[in-house]
């Protein structure tokens, strides 16, 4: 039964919580976005260990950070791998007694897993089911702000909003030693690549860019995931500009958010590595065609930007699809590279 959250844990109860689950097992930038819960819950209880359980995908955001005590990964992906591995990590959960776990999705596969791991207090969201408290969901925060809201099962403590990453030494200097190969005035970090046709730019609209940004004095880095390698090959190739280099697939998710914290501007999707540009405080300019900023996953930094156009069609998704719903993609088709590159000028010069 779920008790709805009117009054907190007492201080005894809280006390008895010496090992913490924190799950969260959607895709990167969900995982970011939950870093200010992982730092409120590493103040409120500083003397307790805090796992964290995530999928494959994700593993690199937090397998080295100094804040979690150990990472446990839970493979969705294929079905009959997935019953398999969801007893697997049931064994382990009740290996390692849980006294609670703070679930931010509200997924039955969470609800189970946290009641088959005989983890005995559970706190997640209303949504979700077999729960022992629930945090009543407030709509139209920013979803990090959502996600830290878990925190009022707690204490009436109020905890930073800013999303952070921890970036080992070994991985700055991994980025450092691939930037140093090239001398120029700006660096631009542009991640073109999307899990949703319908949320990435068009890929002829990366290569005109590309090709106007040879009038200035800047390294341009593609960044993305294996899947991404192919169109950045091909923007890197169709721009003629023999300053874009193509990381996709090179660099960990944690080197890519190394390289956007050197560099001065991020380009991005409505997708993950504008979430990574929030977390280590690097300036963003996100295309936003068929999500809107009140869906909650938006670039949140004062000098952050959302590069759209208003369409009454918009938004067509929560997640973006596969093809344009109407037929005309006008959403993306309308937001021109020249206009993209003058926003791109004037971040930069912003800087200076």
């Amino acid at each position: 039964m779920k008790k709805y959250l009117f009054s907190m844990f007492t201080e005894d109860d809280q006390k008895s919580f010496k090992r913490i689950l924190v799950i969260n097992t959607a895709f990167i930038g969900d995982v970011i976005l939950t870093s200010p819960l992982i730092n409120a819950l590493r103040k409120n209880f500083p003397e307790s260990s805090i796992d964290f359980l995530l999928i494959p995908e994700t593993k690199n955001v937090y397998e080295r950070d100094i804040r979690i005590d150990k990472v446990i990964v839970f493979d969705k992906r294929k079905i009959i791998a997935r019953v398999i591995h969801f007893f697997s990590v049931i064994k382990q959960l009740r290996r390692n007694r849980y006294d609670l776990a703070v679930s931010v999705q509200s997924s039955l596969t969470s609800s189970l897993l946290m009641i088959m791991g005989n983890i005995k207090e559970r706190v997640g969201f209303p949504r979700q089911n077999l729960l022992t408290r629930s945090v009543k969901h407030v709509p139209g925060l920013h979803m990090r702000e959502r996600i830290l809201r878990l925190m009022n099962a707690f204490t009436e403590e109020k905890f930073s909003t800013d999303t952070e990453l921890y970036i080992p030494e070994s991985d700055l200097l991994h980025v450092k030693n691939i930037i140093g190969e090239q001398k120029s005035k700006f660096i631009i970090a542009i991640a073109p690549g999307s899990a949703k046709f319908t949320k990435q730019w068009l890929e002829e609209y990366f290569i005109e860019l590309c090709k106007l940004l040879k009038d200035i004095n800047a390294t341009i880095y593609l960044i993305g995931g294996k899947t991404d390698y192919g169109l950045s090959e091909r923007i890197k190739k169709g721009s003629e500009n023999k300053k874009v280099f193509n990381l996709c697939g090179k660099v960990t998710i944690i080197q890519s958010a190394a390289l956007i914290k050197s560099a001065d501007i991020l380009l991005s999707n409505d997708s993950a590595p504008l979430h990574l540009a929030n977390a280590v405080k690097t300036k963003v300019l996100a295309i936003f065609g068929p999500t809107i900023k009140s869906l909650g996953f938006y670039p949140y930094r004062e000098d952050d930007k959302i590069l759209e156009v208003e369409l009454d069609c918009r938004p067509c998704g929560k997640h973006g699809g596969s093809a344009c719903p109407l037929g005309h993609f006008n959403c993306m088709k309308n937001l021109t590279p020249d206009y993209v590159y003058k926003e791109i000028i004037s971040g930069l010069n912003a800087k200076q």
